[in-house]
């Protein structure tokens, strides 16, 4: 998880300063506040879509792990139960009537399968920054100097 998390931080910080640097000294001292707003802006809308995706990507990556670590724990029908409730992530109902070993052992699963979903996720996220960034860096060209009079 430490991983994925680096990555993200690395992603991003290769991302946004150079970005916004580059966007505000392209717009012009009269327009460099305006041009930062505008920057910041775009900044929020990508987290906000980049949290919608993460969601999105979550649940579906949760519930395969999930069944994975519990199909040879517990039986077919506890499985299904559980899996069904994947949507509420950590805040999953395990079936009543399994034993207090069983029932440690699936809590177990269950926070180890949220684990790898999260840093798969997290791990995700970082490689799409780092090809924003790769991205952004093909996008950007040299500025041509106007020639003197």
């Amino acid at each position: 998880m430490r991983f994925a998390l680096s990555n993200v931080a690395l992603g991003l910080g290769l991302l946004v300063a150079p970005l916004t640097t580059i966007a505000v000294n392209a717009a012009g001292e009269g327009n460099s506040g305006i041009a930062s707003s505008f920057n910041n802006t775009v900044v929020d809308v990508g987290a906000m879509f980049t949290i919608a995706l993460a969601g999105l990507f979550l649940v579906p990556i949760f519930r395969s792990r999930l069944t994975a670590k519990l199909s040879g724990l517990l039986p077919p029908e506890a499985v299904a139960t559980i899996v069904a409730q994947a949507s509420r992530l950590g805040n999953i109902s395990l079936p009543a009537g399994l034993s207090p070993g069983l029932n440690d052992a699936a809590s177990a699963s269950l926070r180890a399968a949220l684990a790898e979903a999260l840093g798969l996720v997290i791990a995700l996220a970082g490689i799409s920054g780092f090809i924003a960034a790769a991205v952004a860096a093909l996008m950007v060209r040299p500025r041509i100097a106007a020639p003197a009079d």
